[in-house]
Formats: C-alpha cells, sequence, structure tokens
C-alpha cells in the first residue's frame, strides 16, 4: 500500500456534493468521492487509517477533507458547515465548476479566512489583562 500524499480535496468535495444533488452528508460525500475515478483519491486514500507515531490510529484524508469543506466554505460554495449537518452547496457552488480550484483570488481568500480563524483562536487562548 503506497503512502497517503496530502493534497487539496475540494475539487473533489464540488463534485461529489453536485452529483449527490447540492446537499449531503459528511460520510456521503467520502463515499462519492471514493467511487469516483476521477476524484483524485482512491478508496484506500479516502477510508485507510494509519498508526501516528505514538499509535494511534488516524484517517490522514479527514484533514485534506475537513480543510476542504472550510476552504469551500470560505470562498462561498458551501452554506457554513455544522457538526451533526449535511454540507450544502450554495447557489455560486453550483455554478462553480470543480477544475481548477482553486484560482488565485480564491487563494488570497482562503488565507485571509484561515488568518482570522488562527487570530480569534490565539485571543480565545490568550488569558486577556484587565488594567
Amino acid at each position: 500500500m503506497a503512502k497517503y500524499r496530502r493534497r487539496n480535496a475540494e475539487a473533489a468535495i464540488l463534485r461529489a456534493l453536485k452529483s449527490l444533488g447540492g446537499s449531503a452528508s459528511r460520510d456521503a460525500l467520502r463515499d462519492s468521492i471514493a467511487e469516483d475515478t476521477e476524484s483524485g483519491f482512491t478508496y484506500e486514500d479516502v477510508f485507510n487509517r494509519v498508526a501516528s507515531r505514538n499509535g494511534k490510529k488516524y484517517n490522514p484524508f479527514d484533514f485534506d477533507f475537513n480543510f476542504g469543506i472550510n476552504n469551500l466554505y470560505a470562498t462561498g460554495y458551501v452554506e457554513k458547515p455544522e457538526r451533526m449537518k449535511d454540507i450544502i452547496l450554495t447557489e455560486q457552488g453550483r455554478l462553480r465548476q470543480s477544475i481548477n480550484f482553486p484560482t488565485d483570488k480564491e487563494k488570497a481568500i482562503i488565507d485571509r479566512y484561515w488568518k482570522k480563524r488562527i487570530a480569534i483562536n490565539r485571543e480565545k487562548e490568550t488569558p486577556r489583562q484587565r488594567t
């Protein structure tokens, strides 16, 4: 078995959402991506678990998948992802072709989104000093 290679999953997620009617659970999306020979991911990529250095099992695809969903949200192609809810394409997402994602403009939007998220998380973990 070949080692999993990290890569963007946004195009595969867009493609899967469109084939599933614009709304699907995360499990249904993973299944669709694994079954789609043109997704760029094999069944093993999507579902195989590996052992971390400390021996715990995890699925490396899940990192790419979850970041991909957030990147699609940042660019306005899916509605805000919520726990235990389907991922839903926006009208903009329905019109977007999955090839060539992300464009330079979309990369800039994604970078701003993650910088903002990092800043918010840092603010949460740093206790505020009161004067």
